[in-house]
């Protein structure tokens, strides 16, 4: 939730952009059997976060851990620092549909704002991703819980079918970006917490078929903001509103 809401164009005129980094990012699986969650290999200053994961009841629809993991050594299309080795996948053995409920089928992300003061922005949720049948889940969806907007946020594009991955080392997943930023609250001021849902959409397999997505390099952009003190914040407004008229004036 935003702390504080400031709705003046002027203001964010005068800011210089600050670039998103890597908050928290995930490419290292624990055994799924273990009913372990997983920590995260990078966590940013003033953050913390952990995974988790849900859904599998039989040998054809449950989690597992693989080694043929994405190697572009990307969190999502360009977050440099994943492992790019390619063994540390994480894969989802996806029931056939009509069989097993796949929307069961999800990871949960948690994201903490520990900074004191600053309000954190979330501008995307980004992950590799490999389809391997025909029949496997063609798209992944994202729900938000938390001191963020909550329910259905995104959901990605068709993921073409890709073929049985490869041995280690060799697979550059499909790279995909979630945008955060028009989603209502992306904002976690200082002391919450949100929770990420990508839960895997219906497969299209046939009744006598296993559909399989691979996911990999999990992460979460954004940028800390300060929060003006109420007294530096109606200098910023008067600023902003002086320029406003100065800009009139000078107009021809």
């Amino acid at each position: 939730m935003k702390r504080i809401v400031i709705g003046l164009l002027t203001v964010g005129s005068l800011v210089c952009a600050v670039q998103a980094e890597l908050l928290l990012g995930f490419d290292q699986w624990a055994n799924p059997f273990s009913n372990q969650g997983n920590s995260a290999s990078f966590v940013g200053t003033d953050v913390s976060g952990s995974m988790t994961y849900s859904g599998g009841t039989n040998s054809a629809s449950e989690w597992f851990n693989g080694d043929s993991g994405s190697n572009d050594g990307t969190f999502g299309p360009s977050l440099t620092g994943a492992d790019n080795t390619g063994t540390t996948a994480f894969l989802g053995g996806l029931a056939t549909k009509g069989v097993n409920d796949q929307s069961a089928f999800a990871v949960f992300v948690t994201i903490n704002n520990d900074h004191a003061t600053d309000n954190l922005v979330i501008n995307n949720f980004v992950f590799d991703t490999w389809r391997e049948f025909a029949g496997s889940p063609p798209r992944w969806d994202l729900y938000g819980s938390g001191d963020i907007t909550s329910g259905f946020l995104k959901q990605t594009a068709f993921i073409s079918n890709l073929g049985a991955p490869a041995t280690a080392n060799a697979n550059d997943y499909t790279d995909l970006s979630m945008n955060l930023g028009n989603i209502g609250d992306n904002v976690l001021a200082a002391g919450e917490s949100a929770t990420f849902e990508l839960r895997v959409w219906e497969s299209t397999s046939s009744i006598n078929q296993v559909g399989k997505s691979w996911i990999d390099n999990v992460g979460i952009d954004g940028v800390f903001q300060a929060v003006p003190e109420p007294a530096t914040l109606g200098l910023i407004v008067m600023f902003g509103g002086g320029l406003v008229v100065a800009r009139r004036f000078f107009t021809i």
